[in-house]
């Protein structure tokens, strides 16, 4: 499904990302760990397409998508909730989740015929957003900007989704609600998911597969299922 091929990747003139290699298949999760400042968001922002390829390939579906622009990747099928939400906040939720029509429209959805069928779907996944789709973003508070930015990124009929952070800052009612609505889409839709995220205990059976992120370069490796995999989670707590 998204292959990384010695990529390399930063800012500018700067090299964050180092020889990144990583093959993800169909229905396959993996999660990504590592210090702050390891290069974690900046993974997620090239295979986006909101960070420059340097060297190497990304290549989703057998397809080479270096020179595609963000937009374009999201047609394809790749879903992105940023950390920090990044919503529109003078526009109102309902307007913030109908900028994914165009992306769902790109594609055929396997279950889903049109964007409003699909749109009551994931809107009766949050209940808690019906009552706001009124309100402007900006007015939210974080937990319900983190359930519109979700929300919006499930809009665009993704095959795999990058999460970065998804449960930073927010309340635990919301963090199980989030949760829910994770395995639900994995379950039905079969979605991928590429999540940064420190506390492993939550999103642990969401996942399949490890990345140890250190200084740009991939330290270590492991499926969750190899013997090996307490030897990979101690790294980022050494």
């Amino acid at each position: 499904m998204l292959e990384l091929k010695s990529l390399y990747s930063g800012y500018k003139s700067a090299i964050i990302l180092k020889d990144i290699n990583i093959s993800i298949k169909d229905s396959e999760s993996i999660l990504l760990i590592g210090r702050n400042g390891a290069g974690k968001t900046t993974l997620l922002r090239t295979i986006l397409g909101l960070n420059k390829v340097i060297d190497g390939s990304i290549y989703f579906y057998g397809k080479n998508i270096n020179k595609l622009k963000p937009y374009e990747r999201v047609r394809l099928g790749l879903g992105y909730v940023p950390q920090g939400r990044k919503l529109f906040p003078y526009l109102t939720v309902k307007e913030n989740l109908f900028t994914a029509k165009n992306a769902f429209t790109a594609k055929k959805h396997t279950i889903f015929p049109n964007f409003y069928d699909y749109f009551d779907y994931i809107l009766s996944l949050f209940p808690s957003l019906i009552g706001l789709l009124n309100k402007t973003a900006g007015s939210l508070s974080g937990g319900e900007q983190q359930l519109v930015s979700l929300a919006r990124a499930l809009l665009t009929n993704p095959k795999i989704l990058l999460l970065d952070e998804p449960f930073e800052g927010i309340q635990p009612s919301i963090v199980q609600l989030i949760l829910k609505v994770l395995y639900e889409i994995r379950e039905r839709f079969r979605i991928s998911f590429v999540i940064v995220e420190h506390r492993l205990e939550l999103i642990w059976e969401l996942i399949d597969r490890v990345y140890v992120i250190d200084n740009g370069s991939i330290l270590k490796e492991a499926a969750k299922t190899d013997t090996n995999i307490g030897e990979v989670l101690e790294y980022i707590y050494i």
